[in-house]
C-alpha cells in the first residue's frame, strides 16, 4: 500500500510561469509545490493584486459577470470616507467578498478596518480567513495598507489592537 505524503500546496499556474530566475537558462526543479511560507507568500501576493486591480463596469452590469475576469478586482473606492465608520464597515464587505471570490485558497474571509494612526486619507485594515496548509485548516492573517498609491498586504502578523467586529463574506 502506498502511503500518502504531504508534498506541500499546488502552485498557481500563473506562479509556474513567472521566471524566478531568468539569469539560469535551465531549472532543475520545476516550482510545482509551495511549502507553508511559500502559500501563505503566494495568497498574501494574489490578495495585493485583488486588491490593486479595479473593475470598472457599472452595477448593472456587474451581476452578470461576477467571478470572470472582466470583474476582477475591486470596485472604485474613491466614494468611501476614511473617517465614516459605516463607509470603512461597507469597504470592508467589499473587500472580503472579493477576496473570498478571487482567492479560493481562503475561506471564511473577514476584514476589519480603521482609519490610519498618522494619515486621515489612509486605513489600515486586518483579512483573517482560513487556509488549507499540510492538510489542515490553518487560520491565517495578513495586514492590510490602503492608501491613494494602493494597497498591500503585508507580511508581519497583525496589530493587536484591531480587534473590532469584523466584516465577514458571504454572511
Amino acid at each position: 500500500m502506498r502511503e500518502k505524503t504531504n508534498r506541500g500546496a499546488r502552485v498557481p499556474l500563473f506562479e509556474r510561469l513567472i521566471d524566478l530566475e531568468p539569469a539560469v537558462s535551465w531549472e532543475p526543479q520545476p516550482l510545482r509545490t509551495f511549502d507553508e511560507a511559500g502559500l501563505r507568500a503566494s495568497v498574501r501576493n494574489a490578495v495585493s493584486r485583488i486588491l490593486n486591480s479595479r473593475s470598472n463596469l457599472p452595477d448593472h452590469l456587474r451581476e452578470y459577470v461576477r467571478g470572470t475576469v472582466l470583474d476582477f478586482g475591486i470596485p472604485d473606492t474613491t466614494t468611501y470616507s476614511p473617517a465614516s465608520e459605516t463607509d470603512r464597515f461597507a469597504l470592508g464587505d467589499l473587500i472580503a467578498r472579493s477576496i473570498a471570490l478571487y482567492e479560493p485558497r481562503l475561506r471564511d474571509v473577514s476584514i476589519v478596518i480603521e482609519p490610519h494612526a498618522t494619515n486621515p486619507r489612509a486605513l489600515v485594515a486586518v483579512l483573517r480567513a482560513s487556509m488549507l496548509i499540510d492538510s489542515r485548516e490553518t487560520a491565517v492573517s495578513f495586514p492590510l495598507t490602503i492608501d491613494s498609491a494602493g494597497a498591500d498586504a503585508t507580511p508581519e502578523e497583525p496589530p493587536e489592537r484591531i480587534n473590532v467586529r469584523a466584516q465577514s463574506a458571504g454572511k
